[in-house]
């Protein structure tokens, strides 16, 4: 499976949780590129980037000054 199928299917598997879960999907973007998904749910944005597209965006330095946040009260196991 090439990279843009394995993206695509990251997402696709993302979006379909979120949405049996009664979170559908605000926005999607990039999808026809292949490089990069971007998934907004509103209450949380999903990046599935290839290697090339997550350095050029680099969005770790975007985000180095947030402050983490603590998800192990709302995260569940299925």
């Amino acid at each position: 499976m090439c990279i843009r199928d394995r993206i695509k299917a990251l997402a696709d598997v993302c979006e379909k949780t979120l949405k049996d879960a009664g979170e559908p999907p605000h926005h999607v973007e990039g999808h026809r590129g292949g490089t990069w998904i971007l998934l907004d749910f509103s209450s949380v944005v999903v990046h599935i980037f290839n290697e090339e597209a997550r350095e050029f965006y680099d969005l770790e330095r975007l985000w180095s000054d947030a402050a983490p946040v603590d998800l192990s009260g709302v995260l569940t196991e299925n």
